[in-house]
């Protein structure tokens, strides 16, 4: 089990904190939070907020290829930190950035493809 502290209440941080009391290998422990801030006005039906942009831009020969991402919860923000959790558990010891995790992931599932 792993033991997570946990800074602050704002929205992207209760959605993971609820992604991480869901997942058994966790034990998450609040060490400081604030007051929430009151709910946001609802949105229409017609309105898709997206809360995180991220795009990647690859440079080929006469050619771009994007990957484009966009999240509309805030709970897709707890995979990632789950993630950047369990990872480094399997790496040799040293300093990894979620860039170094993420390629060293799919670089593994390439090679088993």
């Amino acid at each position: 089990m792993i033991k997570v502290g946990l800074m602050g209440c704002g929205k992207g941080g209760q959605a993971v904190a609820q992604v991480l009391c869901n997942d058994p290998r966790f034990d998450l422990r609040w060490i400081a939070r604030r007051t929430a801030s009151p709910p946001a006005e609802p949105l229409p039906d017609s309105a898709i907020p997206i809360i995180g942009h991220h795009e990647v831009i690859f440079s080929l020969p006469y050619q771009t290829l994007r990957i484009i991402h966009n999240s509309i919860e805030r709970r897709a923000f707890g995979t990632g930190a789950a993630f950047a959790l369990t990872e480094p558990a399997v790496c040799s010891k040293g300093l990894y950035t979620f860039d170094d995790l993420l390629m060293r992931k799919m670089c593994s599932r390439l090679a088993q493809a």
